[in-house]
């Protein structure tokens, strides 16, 4: 029984540390645009879509997908 525990807390810690990849990840992504500006959370209004957008929309149009 108490090796059930320790599966279940290394589990935890292995789902703890992929989350925390993929925030890094997503914060790198999210730093700068090419222009300077910044990437915000944005949704695309007609799919429900999330993803990335240049804060200074709309002289700079890039995106980043969110996948």
């Amino acid at each position: 029984m108490g090796n059930i525990f320790y599966l279940d807390m290394e589990t935890r810690e292995e789902a703890y540390e992929k989350q925390k990849k993929e925030l890094v990840r997503l914060d790198r992504i999210k730093r700068r645009c090419e222009c300077g500006g910044h990437f915000k959370d944005r949704v695309n209004k007609n799919t429900g879509e999330k993803f990335f957008g240049c804060n200074r929309y709309p002289k700079c149009k890039k995106t980043k997908s969110k996948l």
